[in-house]
């Protein structure tokens, strides 16, 4: 699309993450996180949803490790 007569790029990245036990290969939680980003370059773009799906998928990441880890 356009904005103000700039080109303007829309991406998307979308994660997924299991975290499984190596002992009994049990499923103890999934995570998945997605995000957009925007700019006047594809690769822009696309660096921009990866850096903000991190920003939403390592608190979420470390959260479930951390509710794992006390399960055990």
């Amino acid at each position: 699309g356009s904005a103000y007569n700039v080109t303007v790029v829309r991406s998307s990245a979308e994660g997924s993450a299991k975290i499984i036990r190596v002992s009994d290969g049990k499923v103890l939680d999934i995570v998945d996180a997605s995000a957009q980003g925007s700019a006047q370059a594809q690769k822009a773009a696309a660096q921009g949803a990866l850096k903000d799906l991190s920003a939403k998928f390592a608190p979420r990441l470390v959260s479930a490790l951390t509710r794992a880890d006390q399960a055990q």
